[in-house]
């Protein structure tokens, strides 16, 4: 009997990539386990650093380089997935891709020198609301750092997998509607999830990319440069104390911040020393904008759903989660009847690994159920869209549709693939184009039938058939 997925196949293991920090977990014995990396902690800093000497630092070694060396250093990357933005260190380009692969490639090891077996495969958790490019860069990353990828699952819906697994609730409630908001380093995302009867099935979701803890630490950054300049140092110095003020006010209504020598002399003047004292009300004032743009989202997921914006039980899981603003406004949203748990982080790891577990036939009690988080459609004449697949559709699903073409000369097609909710090709993220060049002169006016199908991981693959030739063209994105 294979243990914790092991075998001729190797280990399966879950890994919640994050924006500040990953983990990585195995299922088995029965329970989900989080497996220290190889300096005794929990979580790998999401971090990489390019020495002078040619040497790649990931992980903390890197994290301690980011104030001396923050232009040869690489936080936050994940943010970057599937965008196709890349840095530059020593004349040689990096994707975000190749840094995150960086990051995989050290938990790899770190998790074989634990386990005292090769891990080779990994079920990954991504943002809720993460793009189909976000997803495939995930996937790539991966790859690049010898994994075979299993599944990607939602960060809210690994949550709820491992919730339901831990039994953290009374038996009466085993039937129930959760909230989870997961609220990370890089992104905010809920979801609605029905809990109960052997089944995690994921009723809407909803969030946002661009909004996360990172956003509170540059935006105090900058409240606390503000008139004192903005070298590259003295900002990353205040990004780190933005970051430890954060933590402070979450359980304080006050801390200091005190960062010596936080500007050179010049020649007018000496040393510029940084004393202050942040009150949790200034710290709020400064983000009040930035807490705004979590209300949509959770307004959003309810009237995706259909219910009325009242659930008994939400479950909170990221360090930006614990910032009584955000807390605060849950609470102001579904009703104060509705009791907040704050989960551990590893929480998502051990859901992906509980996954792992399902796909490699170990672990059976409960079936996950996912949706897709945005809508996707092709651009038809005019720059519009036609969407085959709506958001908050139940995952796995197939959908076809019939199309003619309009142009008489129309020898060859290239139809542009697309994710988003607007009507207009161009407001929508492009994923690529499929391209058919043998359907002949007897295409025009013919019927094109366009079939979308989306895995369990919500990866796409799109099939172009012409009734007239039976000739069919099979796009995987």
């Amino acid at each position: 009997m294979e243990r914790g997925g092991a075998g001729a196949a190797g280990v399966a293991v879950g890994i919640d990539l994050g924006t500040v920090s990953a983990t990585v977990a195995v299922f088995r014995e029965g329970r989900c386990e989080t497996l220290p990396n190889a300096e005794g902690s929990p979580t790998t800093p999401c971090v990489v650093s390019f020495a002078e000497d040619g040497r790649i630092l990931v992980g903390e070694a890197a994290r301690r380089r980011a104030l001396s060396h923050p232009q040869r250093t690489v936080v936050s990357a994940k943010r970057h997935l599937g965008s196709g933005r890349t840095v530059t260190v020593d004349g040689e380009v990096y994707t975000a891709e190749e840094i995150c692969g960086h990051i995989l490639a050290k938990i790899k090891r770190d998790a074989e020198a634990r386990l005292g077996a090769p891990v080779t495969a990994a079920v990954l958790t991504v943002p809720a609301h993460f793009s189909e490019l976000g997803r495939r860069a995930t996937r790539q990353a991966a790859r690049r750092a010898g994994l075979e990828v299993l599944r990607i699952v939602n960060e809210p819906t690994a949550a709820a997998f491992a919730y339901d697994h831990s039994r953290l609730w009374d038996r009466e409630w085993d039937d129930t509607t959760l909230l989870v908001v997961h609220f990370g380093g890089g992104t905010f995302d809920v979801s609605l999830i029905a809990v109960g009867d052997g089944v995690v099935d994921v009723l809407a979701t909803c969030g946002d990319n661009a909004l996360g803890g990172d956003d509170w630490d540059a935006a105090l950054a900058a409240h606390l440069a503000a008139g004192r300049g903005n070298s590259p140092a003295a900002l990353t110095r205040l990004t780190d104390a933005a970051e430890r003020a954060k933590t402070d006010l979450s359980s304080r209504s006050e801390t200091e911040i005190d960062l010596p020598y936080l500007y050179p002399a010049t020649a007018t003047e000496g040393p510029l020393h940084l004393r202050e004292t942040l009150t949790r009300a200034t710290f709020q004032a400064v983000t009040a904008d930035l807490l705004a743009r979590c209300e949509g989202p959770l307004r959003k997921v309810f009237a995706d759903a259909g219910l009325p914006t009242e659930v008994t039980r939400v479950v909170l899981v990221g360090g930006s989660a614990r910032m009584p603003a955000v807390r605060d406004l849950v609470t102001r949203v579904v009703g104060p009847r509705a009791r907040l748990h704050h989960l551990p982080g590893e929480l998502v790891a051990h859901g992906a690994a509980l996954q792992a577990a399902v796909l490699r036939g170990l672990y059976r009690t409960t079936l996950l159920s996912d949706v897709t988080p945005l809508s996707l459609g092709i651009g038809t004449k005019g720059g519009t869209v036609r969407r085959l697949i709506e958001r908050n559709t139940d995952i796995p699903t197939r959908r076809t549709e019939r199309f003619e073409t309009v142009d008489p000369d129309t020898e060859s097609l290239r139809i542009p693939v697309c994710q988003g909710e607007s009507d207009l090709l161009a407001d929508n993220v492009l994923l690529g184009h499929v391209t058919i060049t043998d359907l002949g002169r007897a295409a025009f006016g013919k019927p094109i039938d366009v079939t979308f199908d989306l895995d369990a991981s919500a990866e796409l693959v799109i099939r172009v058939r012409h009734p007239v030739t039976g000739r069919e063209h099979r796009f995987s994105f």
